[in-house]
């Protein structure tokens, strides 16, 4: 299946693979994919913050990565999940949901506390690492926004530049 989609991906001219929200064991599986070349593609894998023991493991491997100087294989931005989905009614919004069947009208949720969001976005900003923050949202959205302008207030860096994935 993987030869499969890399012969097809090249048969369309995708020089760039990646994979959006990866582990451990998923960027080292990755990494030996490619320096095999079984996958000749780049690969840019985003390492998922929940999927790492803690903030400074993550550092860690993007020390780790980087200092092998691997020139097609890039971790790209840190991914961190701040709410669900519309389809899924788990997207934090400002304003409930609506609807026609149970009249239980809900906001959805955050993945994350809102101190917490702010303390990794800090974290990671001030490390000059690059996030992809999952919002899909009002609520979620105005949560991303405001803790990237707070980490630019403590640690200006206009080099970083965050995605809001969705």
């Amino acid at each position: 299946m993987l030869a499969s989609a890399r012969d097809e991906y090249l048969a369309a001219g995708v020089t760039t693979v990646q994979n959006g929200y990866a582990g451990k064991w998923m960027i080292r599986l990755l990494q030996a994919l490619q320096t095999l070349r079984v996958i000749p593609q780049r690969i840019v894998p985003w390492p998922a913050h929940a999927k790492f023991d803690n903030q400074q493991d993550m550092l860690e491997m993007f020390e780790r990565y980087e200092s092998k100087g691997v020139s097609k294989f890039h971790l790209g931005a840190v991914k961190l999940i701040v709410d669900g989905s519309p389809q899924g009614r788990t997207a934090w919004l400002r304003e409930p949901y609506r609807t026609k069947t149970n009249g239980i009208r809900d906001n959805g949720s955050a993945a994350l506390e809102l101190e917490r969001l702010q303390e990794l976005v800090l974290g990671y900003h001030r490390a000059g690492r690059q996030l992809a923050l999952h919002g899909n949202g009002s609520a979620a959205i105005d949560a991303i926004i405001t803790a990237v302008h707070l980490a630019q207030l403590e640690f200006p860096n206009p080099d970083v530049k965050h995605i809001l994935v969705h």
